[in-house]
């Protein structure tokens, strides 16, 4: 199993706020960080971020990930996990302002995006109920 993770930081978003609070919230300990500064529509910078999680580090963030899932979150994939997986990948979006307050929510503006890598939908959904979905 395998992750990763991108973040899309607009001119106006603190980059280390939020890559901070990700890291500490989701106790990300090793990856591997790809930058790239791109010039947005209206000619100001954004900041593209992809942080790559392998082997036991994808584990333990997958964990962490699914424990601070807010509970609805878990329960509504939970019902609706065939809609988020393909070819043992698992598609989420979370919201960037919530991590920056500490929650864990799913989103669909402007959002983290996360895609776990070689994993099954009964391993996915034992990470999901672990704690109650």
């Amino acid at each position: 199993m395998f992750v990763d993770i991108d973040i899309i930081v607009h001119a106006t978003e603190d980059m280390d706020k939020i890559l901070n609070n990700l890291k500490t919230l989701l106790k990300i300990k090793r990856y591997k960080l790809e930058r790239r500064d791109l010039t947005g529509h209206y000619k100001n910078p954004v900041i593209f971020l992809r942080l790559k999680i392998r082997s036991e580090d994808a584990k333990e963030f997958v964990e962490n990930l699914f424990k601070k899932l807010d509970r609805l979150d878990r329960h509504y994939l939970l019902l609706n996990i065939d809609e988020y997986i393909e070819r043992r990948k698992l598609y989420l979006r979370i919201e960037k302002n919530w991590l920056c307050r500490g929650e864990v929510r799913l989103a669909t503006r402007d959002p983290i995006k996360i895609v776990i890598h070689n994993i099954d939908k009964k391993k996915i959904l034992s990470y999901i109920d672990e704690d109650g979905g």
